[in-house]
């Protein structure tokens, strides 16, 4: 793969519609699903339901599912079900986040919490929390409920770790970020393509390499996303951007910005970087110093090797949809969004 630009071009990208096309009607049911989640009774949970699950993201995570079942367009109740469950799961976990970082916008709308308030985010984002494991109680094969409870404590595990730095005003290596990001990212996107193929009829042993794919994918994602908090538009992006600095937390863009200082500077810029939090005017220089240090193109180029990892785990199997999850590699190492 060719080195990789801070701003990939739109050339660049595959299209993602076409990408999904193989499961789309798969998706179309999973909207269906996701829809039936809110209780008629209740009309602030319907009206938080409309305005959050209605508000379509990526739908990654489901997509993972379908794609790695073999069945994306023909799938069980079963992997409908799952993939409404990884998504539900997604979703509370963006509503606390938004909570935590102050965000206004997600997937251009307005953040749970900015529309209606903290108390009501949080509430809600419980609610789809036990909604999913409703869901997770109905499966008869106990490996789902073995790992996706497992995943949902490796993410807590992650977002503890990283507030722990910021709290104790300490500087991570890049290989405690690797690991914290491999347990709020990685573990899920893996358990969506292992449980996937599982529950599309592999075993354990056969879904393997569907899991070790997952989990180099989750890494690059989240390597590309700390990226474009820095670098990308908020209006394309959909969401707040520029968190990571307002709220301290310590992704690998900073980390290699570090490494491109001199001593003195960089003193300076940790004294700083903890005394100025919040600040619009420090979030801007840090921001330039990012795009222009080489910190950017570095870090794409971790990604990079990660995406090579992950492709190479699918390349060799006989996935029905093998090439559907090469190209959703290599978009979501160019994606803008």
């Amino acid at each position: 793969m060719p080195p990789v630009p801070s701003h990939p071009t739109s050339a660049a990208l595959p299209d993602l519609n076409a990408v999904l096309a193989p499961v789309s009607r798969g998706l179309a049911r999973v909207e269906e699903s996701l829809g039936s989640q809110a209780d008629g009774r209740y009309r602030l949970l319907n009206e938080l339901g409309t305005h959050i699950l209605g508000s379509k993201g990526k739908r990654m995570r489901p997509a993972l599912v379908l794609l790695a079942s073999g069945r994306g367009n023909d799938p069980s109740d079963d992997l409908v079900k799952l993939a409404t469950v990884v998504e539900l799961l997604h979703t509370a976990t963006l509503v606390h986040d938004d909570i935590l970082d102050d965000a206004e916008v997600r997937r251009n709308r307005a953040t749970t919490n900015a529309k209606w308030d903290n108390e009501i985010a949080v509430i809600f984002g419980d609610f789809l929390f036990a909604s999913a494991f409703s869901l997770i109680s109905t499966f008869e094969n106990p490996i789902v409920s073995r790992v996706l409870s497992g995943v949902t404590s490796d993410l807590c595990k992650g977002e503890l770790w990283q507030l722990q730095d910021r709290f104790g005003r300490s500087i991570p290596s890049e290989e405690r970020y690797l690991s914290m990001i491999r347990l709020k990212t990685a573990t899920f996107l893996a358990a969506c393509c292992q449980l996937g193929a599982v529950v599309g009829g592999l075993s354990e042993d056969e879904a393997a390499p569907y899991e070790r794919y997952g989990l180099n994918l989750g890494m690059a994602f989240q390597i590309v996303d700390d990226c474009l908090d820095v670098v990308g538009e908020e209006g394309r992006m959909g969401k707040s951007l520029g968190t990571d600095i307002t709220t301290g937390k310590l992704t690998m863009p900073f980390l290699r910005l570090l490494e491109e200082l001199s001593p003195t500077e960089r003193a300076g810029l940790e004294k700083d970087y903890w005394a100025r939090l919040g600040d619009p005017a420090f979030k801007a220089q840090v921001q330039e110093m990012l795009a222009g240090r080489g910190a950017i193109d570095s870090t794409y180029r971790t990604a990079a090797r990660y995406v090579d990892m992950a492709r190479g785990e699918i390349a060799e199997t006989r996935a029905p949809h093998r090439a559907e999850l090469l190209s959703l590699a290599d978009f979501l190492l160019a994606r803008k969004t």
